[in-house]
């Protein structure tokens, strides 16, 4: 009986092939998906809002002139559910009449305490359908706005104070 030195099997070799080509398949998609939700987080700064929770309620307005310009200021109460994260400001998109209005401001709410929040000037607005209250949060020693935590209020919840 001889034996010739060819290698391995051709099916056998096939088999190795496909094996190997389906790990390293895997290992790539594991590492570009993590690379992007690690770049996300990053780039949004939401990598600290991933397990924060708070709330807005009894929400009415007020409203303002300012130089000659009409507006609102909001009210809100806000309780922060959050063992560990304070809360440093809100970022507010008020709707109304197929448009959209922002304001930032600060309004510093510890960990695991309520407050009664009053809104920046917000010019411009008529009958509100809803608002959306972003929170701002400390994560280390910067503030970052919660683009993917937020509260809605609908309009009809929404009353002068």
């Amino acid at each position: 009986m001889s034996y010739s030195k060819k290698g391995i099997e051709p099916v056998i070799g096939i088999m190795l092939l496909i094996i190997i080509g389906l790990a390293l398949s895997a290992t790539i998609f594991i590492f570009i998906r993590n690379y992007n939700l690690n770049l996300q987080a990053g780039f949004s700064g939401q990598a600290g809002c991933r397990d924060y929770t708070f709330s807005v309620g009894d929400v009415c307005y007020n409203n303002v002139t300012v130089n000659s310009v009409n507006g609102i200021t909001l009210q809100f109460n806000v309780i922060n559910y959050s063992p560990s994260v304070n809360l440093t400001g809100f970022k507010i998109s008020v709707y109304y009449s197929g448009s959209i209005k922002n304001a930032e401001f600060d309004y510093p709410i510890p960990a695991t305490k309520t407050g009664r929040v009053t809104s920046s000037f917000i010019t411009g607005t008529s009958t509100i359908s809803r608002i959306s209250v972003f929170p701002k949060i400390e994560t280390g020693n910067t503030n970052v706005t919660c683009g993917d935590v937020e509260d809605d209020v609908a309009g009809s919840e929404i009353k002068p104070c």
